[in-house]
């Protein structure tokens, strides 16, 4: 026999439509949620935008998060304007994500490292873009959480083919970068 047993309860509802009611409110909402671990509804989900809805670099970066959290997602399609997002406990690791159009592969990562912050370990995140005006991050970014006192520095390189500047040493608690 089978025992089904329900959902996690969605602990707190977000109107997309306050302030510019763009993206970013979903982005940051789901950054926050898999932090917290707090499952969260989204609805009116850009609704400020000539085209409302989940756009195809809002479900890469909704699917990124509940991938580093062992999560799962409701509504997550072209167009939905709710979503319901209940994440798991934050896993550090290798992960690649394909924006697959030219939405910004930042705000991919905008989305996914403040849960990758309180990660037990570290992590490197890869957003692929196939557009050539995609915007474009140039180097390989870290980010440092409360523990970067004890994690050695390492050098940030810029990527292949673009201007160079001088490296700058940052904790590599979790490692961003871009490919094209």
């Amino acid at each position: 026999m089978t025992t089904i047993s329900a959902p996690p309860e969605v602990r707190r509802v977000v109107d997309g439509a306050q302030g510019e009611g763009g993206g970013q409110i979903l982005r940051t909402t789901l950054g926050l949620a898999a932090l917290t671990g707090e499952s969260v509804r989204i609805e009116n989900i850009r609704a400020g935008r000539s085209r409302p809805g989940l756009l195809r670099q809002h479900l890469t970066a909704a699917r990124a998060v509940a991938e580093i959290s062992g999560g799962a997602l409701e509504g997550a399609q072209t167009g939905s304007r709710t979503l319901v997002f209940r994440p798991g406990a934050v896993r550090p690791g290798t992960y690649s994500f394909a924006v697959g159009t030219a939405g910004s592969a930042v705000l991919v990562l905008q989305t996914v490292l403040p849960a990758l912050l309180s990660a037990s370990g570290p992590s490197t995140v890869t957003v692929d873009r196939c557009c050539i005006r995609a915007e474009r991050v140039t180097r390989s970014q870290s980010t440092s959480g409360p523990s970067a006192r004890t994690v050695p520095s390492a050098p940030v390189r810029r990527a292949k083919g673009t201007q160079s500047s001088p490296p700058r040493r940052v904790s590599p608690l979790v490692a961003l970068t871009s490919k094209t």
